[in-house]
């Protein structure tokens, strides 16, 4: 018998089907996996382990922000909070200080100006410095409307050249291009509860309160406003920028805005369409706040900054992180940071901060196309790796052995592992893990198996 085929790429984890009933694509040759932890999975369904954390500073950090401006974050002590300023040096700045503890911040980059609000403070940096947010002066035509300044706000969001601010379950929105100039009385959006997303697009803006979602579309002074979602989107959970739809196999989708809630991953296109790309194999962690970051092709998404769900744009190929537990992210200077209870990191390097990553995929469960009971005599892994490997043999989900690889060469390699004779079973699952985080990239896994006569169940 020649060897079997168990893995030669990955469409990521399903944890929704039993092991035994999770597929493999006949056009890809991509299958399923019951588990993939600290790996991230590039387009041809190749897993590879996760990127390390630097700590730049300690602390509790939150409400990280650039959107192609400075890149600030807030640091919070028991007796107040502090915006600080990331320098391209990685130099932190005090911008800010003495602002209330306990509050998420929102943001909004307009030119060189960052405006910022924590729903009862605001104001505006520039070149560094923050400044009063206030009422700004009416030039248009005789009008006996009143304008005062902003609201504070959880949210703001620019869309045809008016500022919106989130306030509870009212949306304001100022005069075009007035983004000091808010008549409240007659220009709101009013929702049915708290204000959750507030997300524009070219046509229109992705909004949820803590029920429902949201598209609102055309002219700010008469949305067409149709639910898309009987779900809320986890609050802050939207990326910063924007994603290509083409990214994800919808050439015409324009740029798409990025979010999540407890049915999935939400990909919202630039016309209003909705798609939760993650809903037909993930249970998705379920929650009320998030966070989410570009990360290259993939997207990684926070949910009560403790489970962490990356996937790849193409594909849906998802993995869960450990570990990652951050409340926001950053894009800057050519690099990604995360903020989080321990401190503002750096997401690169071959460590979390000096602690090894333990990183495994472990496949479905397999009778490798034939009903008898069955031993394996190899099994063939191809893997380039840093260090030693691990593989764990299940059969029929209780007999277990477990052999350390050591490649006998650097670069990618096709390596047979002995197994022997005592474990037999019907159905068999493999799982391979890193040994001391040593890095590694998985491109298959065959078995070869000697079938025992009888046995047939």
């Amino acid at each position: 018998m020649d060897p079997v085929r168990i893995f030669g790429g990955t469409s990521g984890v399903n944890n929704i089907a039993d092991p035994v009933r999770l597929r493999t694509n006949g056009d890809t040759g991509l299958s399923e996996l019951a588990e993939a932890v600290n790996v991230l999975i590039d387009k041809t369904g190749m897993p590879y382990r996760r990127p390390g954390q630097n700590l730049i500073a300690g602390g509790s950090w939150h409400s990280m922000f650039r959107d192609g401006g400075d890149c600030f974050a807030v640091l919070e002590i028991p007796e107040y909070s502090t915006i600080y300023k990331l320098g391209t040096d990685k130099v932190l700045t005090s911008v800010q200080p003495g602002l209330a503890t306990g509050r998420r911040y929102g943001w909004q980059q307009v030119g060189a100006k960052t405006y910022w609000s924590n729903g009862i403070q605001k104001g505006v940096i520039v070149g560094g410095v923050s400044q009063d947010w206030s009422a700004g002066t009416y030039a248009g035509p005789p009008t006996t409307r009143n304008f005062i300044g902003p609201p504070a706000g959880t949210h703001l969001a620019l869309y045809d050249s008016r500022m919106f601010v989130v306030n509870g379950r009212f949306v304001y929105k100022s005069e075009p291009l007035g983004y000091g100039l808010y008549d409240r009385a007659r220009m709101r959006l009013r929702f049915a509860s708290d204000v959750k997303l507030f997300k524009p697009v070219k046509n229109g803006v992705f909004a949820s309160d803590s029920k429902l979602t949201y598209f609102l579309e055309g002219n700010p002074d008469d949305f067409l406003r149709t639910k898309i979602l009987d779900c809320p989107a986890h609050e802050y959970s939207e990326a910063m920028g924007y994603i290509e739809g083409k990214e994800f196999g919808l050439p015409d989708a324009g740029l798409c805005a990025v979010w999540s809630c407890d049915e999935g991953l939400c990909i919202g296109t630039s016309t209003g369409q909705l798609y939760v790309i993650t809903k037909n194999k993930l249970s998705y962690p379920a929650g009320s706040t998030g966070a989410s970051l570009i990360f290259g092709d993939h997207i990684v998404n926070t949910v009560d900054f403790d489970e962490c769900v990356a996937t790849n744009l193409q594909g849906a190929a998802s993995s869960h992180f450990t570990g990652f537990g951050f409340n926001s992210f950053a894009n800057f200077n050519g690099s990604w940071f995360a903020a989080g209870d321990t401190g503002l990191y750096e997401l690169t390097g071959a460590t979390d901060n000096g602690t090894a990553i333990a990183a495994h995929i472990t496949t479905g469960s397999s009778d490798l196309g034939v009903h008898n009971t069955k031993r394996m005599r190899f099994v063939y892994l191809g893997i380039e790796t840093s260090g030693r490997i691990k593989l764990v043999l299940t059969a029929d989900k209780q007999d277990v052995k477990t052999i350390t690889v050591i490649p006998k060469k650097s670069g990618a390699q096709r390596v047979r592992v002995p197994v022997g004779r005592d474990v037999q079973g019907r159905y068999w699952s493999f799982r391979v893990e890193n040994v001391l985080g040593a890095d590694f990239s998985l491109y298959s896994i065959d078995a070869l198996p000697v079938v025992l006569h009888g046995g047939i169940y």
